[in-house]
C-alpha cells in the first residue's frame, strides 16, 4: 500500500494502480484494499483533479536551510534560517545555528531584503515561530543552550540542548 502511495506521489499512476491491485489481492479484507476495489480508478481521478495552488520558489531563499515561513498581520514574513555565516556551526549539517529572520512583503507582492530579528536571536537555535492574529504576541522555539541547559557528549565533541517554547510580547 505504501509503495503504491509513493508511486502515486511521483506521478507513476499506472504503476501505483498495479501495486494497489497486488495489495488488494494479498489483503482483500484490508479497508484500503476494499476502498480501492470499490473504485479502482480513484488514483487516476485524483491525478486528473485541477490543482488548487501554483507553487514557486521565492527569491529570498538562500543556499542554506530556510524554513517555517509565517506571514504576520503586519505583512512581514518571518522564518527560520541558517544563512548567518557565523563560526558557530551545528553538529548536523555544519551550518550556522538557526536564527529568526523577517522580510517585508511590499504592496507590489515582492519581498525586500531579509533581516535578522536581533532582539530574539542568540548564538544558538531560534525558530520556527507564529504571531497572534492581533500581532501582539510571538510564540517561538529556542535552544536551551542560551539558558546554559544542555548535556555534553565528549565522544562526539558536541552539546545537546532541549528546545523550549517562548512567548514574546511585541511593542511598536
Amino acid at each position: 500500500f505504501k509503495y503504491a502511495q509513493v508511486l502515486m506521489a511521483n506521478g507513476k499512476t499506472d504503476e501505483a494502480v498495479a501495486q494497489m491491485k497486488a495489495f488488494a489481492a494479498k489483503a482483500p479484507n484490508d479497508h484500503r484494499a476494499q476502498a480501492f476495489l470499490a473504485n479502482p480508478d480513484y488514483l487516476k481521478a485524483l491525478d486528473s483533479k485541477q490543482k488548487s495552488f501554483t507553487v514557486r520558489t521565492l527569491t529570498i531563499n538562500s543556499e542554506k536551510t530556510d524554513f517555517a515561513p509565517f506571514l504576520a498581520p503586519d505583512n512581514y514574513l518571518y522564518f527560520a534560517s541558517a544563512r548567518d555565516n557565523s563560526s558557530k556551526k551545528d553538529g548536523y549539517k555544519d551550518e550556522s545555528f538557526l536564527d529568526i529572520l523577517r522580510v517585508a512583503l511590499g504592496k507590489d507582492n515582492q519581498f525586500g531584503k531579509p533581516e535578522p530579528v536581533s532582539e530574539l536571536n542568540t548564538k544558538w537555535h531560534e525558530g520556527p515561530l507564529c504571531i497572534t492574529a492581533d500581532g501582539k504576541y510571538m510564540y517561538f522555539s529556542k535552544d536551551s543552550q542560551s539558558d546554559k541547559k544542555f548535556t555534553t557528549d565528549k565522544k562526539l565533541n558536541t552539546r545537546f540542548g532541549q528546545i523550549y517554547l517562548y512567548r514574546a510580547e511585541m511593542y511598536n
